[in-house]
């Protein structure tokens, strides 16, 4: 566990010095980034600060329950407003991305603010420049986890409500505590989370079983129609087309799950999941068992990067074309790996 002692004085002399702060997950977002950003909103509002949370795209619906989320601007709906909010800002927070590209449209307005930056984040290697004061810990299994070790650090109370946000990051984060950096701390936390009131059967309810029908339906697609295997090789894929989500009226998060099933067929040690946001725009999802370092490989061939378990990326092409080099590209890899 990293100790951050000089980092904590640092926080604590910007915050000495700010009124509004400003809290940004990264786009796409996940569990992980939605369930800190709370945590981080709801601290910092209790401390009297005035606080706004900038997500760069739609918040999946399964992740709107959380205390905060009322308070959350989003920037592809709102960016005039969004870009007022970041300029008048004294203090900003990046939570759970080590690369300004991870807040999409965003980067750019970002580059040319004044504004001192903190990250908390437990992605490895984060760009030099990205922040003032790191918070960065590539052993936490999630930055839910590492936000619960700083808060304890700083003396901030943490009452139900961010206890159940931190909760959610480190269970979605893990895959139910079923990959990522698992260590008895993860434990620990839990158990304290739960002795906090974190109240484990909502969260699973609200996150796994607040489903729409159509994404049940286009989850049983893409398992019957679309799932295939590598001739010879223990990889499995997905890919969807824009309009195969438009039938199943595709919405943020509804396929978050979707590259986990192929991992529990026997023999299958890599997933892929492609899917087409838009035209000739891949969003692609990894996800590897055992010493398989799959963010190695999205980093190589996808401009992406993560856990050596679960990972992901993004490409500006057909999805055909895509899908054809990650064929290519993943025998080579398994290869020589």
């Amino acid at each position: 566990m990293v100790l951050f002692e000089k980092q904590i004085e640092e926080l604590k002399k910007l915050l000495s010095k700010s009124k509004k702060i400003v809290i940004v997950p990264h786009k796409d977002a996940d569990g992980d980034t939605i369930g800190a950003s709370m945590a981080w909103f709801i601290v910092l509002n209790q401390k009297g600060f005035e606080v706004d949370i900038i997500s760069p795209t739609i918040v999946p619906q399964n992740l709107r329950w959380m205390k905060g989320y009322k308070s959350v601007t989003i920037y592809e709906n709102r960016r005039r407003t969004a870009k007022k909010i970041i300029e008048n800002a004294d203090l900003l927070f990046f939570i759970d991305f080590n690369s300004m590209s991870r807040t999409g449209e965003i980067e750019n307005f970002f580059r040319h603010i004044k504004a001192p930056r903190v990250l908390v984040d437990h992605h490895p290697n984060p760009e030099p420049d990205i922040a003032n004061i790191f918070f960065s810990d590539d052993s936490a299994s999630s930055t839910c986890e590492l936000c619960y070790d700083i808060f304890n650090k700083m003396g901030f109370y943490i009452d139900v409500d961010i206890a159940e946000s931190l909760y959610t990051g480190i269970i979605t984060d893990t895959g139910k505590l079923t990959y990522g950096t698992i260590r008895p701390h993860v434990f620990n936390v839990m158990a304290e989370l739960t002795a906090k009131r974190a109240d484990k059967d909502k969260i699973f309810s609200e996150v796994y079983q607040n489903i729409s029908l159509d994404s049940i339906r286009l989850l049983g697609h893409s398992l019957c129609n679309k799932l295939e295997v590598l001739e010879g090789l223990p990889v499995a894929f997905i890919a969807l087309t824009k309009e195969e989500l438009e039938k199943y009226n595709y919405k943020p998060g509804n396929t978050e799950d979707f590259v986990n099933y192929p991992l529990t067929v026997s023999g299958i040690t890599i997933s892929a999941l492609f899917s087409e946001r838009k035209k000739d725009y891949i969003k692609i999802s990894l996800r590897s068992k055992g010493n398989v370092p799959i963010n190695e490989f999205a980093k190589r061939y996808f401009n992406g990067g993560g856990h050596i378990n679960a990972s992901g990326g993004e490409m500006y092409d057909t999805l055909e074309n895509v899908v054809n080099l990650f064929k290519k590209r993943i025998r080579y890899f398994l290869k020589n790996y």
